[in-house]
């Protein structure tokens, strides 16, 4: 067992911690127990597979912020970044206000590896991938 502290980007305070086995471990449990993330500096955290956090605003503002695909977003799209961080809207407000478009920022998140939430958004907007089948 380790303990493990997510911190503050820019302060350094310690936002959450725990003593357990890994990081992503420590990430659920952070979520779980409702803490609040902002501002929590994760760049190189491997969450794959962490439940829940396609749910939490906090580590997709974290993921948007963090990963170096800042300047693949158009104004709009930051309008919308900045929409979400404001409000907290859940999923179905973001459908109601943001519809379609909004898959596109989720799209680069996806290619950064984290497809989770264009997986969910996709499955909100009742939109089916194909399959690629093998040629016979």
């Amino acid at each position: 067992m380790k303990l493990f502290e997510i911190r503050h980007r820019i302060s350094g305070s310690v936002l959450f911690s725990l003593e357990t086995e890994t990081l992503k471990l420590t990430l659920e449990a952070a979520v779980r127990g409702g803490a609040y993330l902002g501002g929590a500096y994760l760049r190189g955290a491997y969450l794959r597979g962490a439940k829940n956090y396609v749910d939490n605003h906090d580590f997709f503002l974290a993921l948007i912020y963090q990963q170096p695909i800042k300047e693949k977003f158009t104004e709009a799209e930051w309008t919308m970044i900045g929409q979400i961080a404001v409000h907290r809207y859940c999923w179905d407000a973001i459908k109601d206000r943001h519809g379609q478009p909004f898959l596109r920022i989720l799209e680069v998140l996806e290619a950064a590896e984290f497809g989770e939430y264009a997986a969910k958004y996709r499955e909100i907007l009742g939109i089916k991938l194909e399959k690629e089948t093998p040629d016979a």
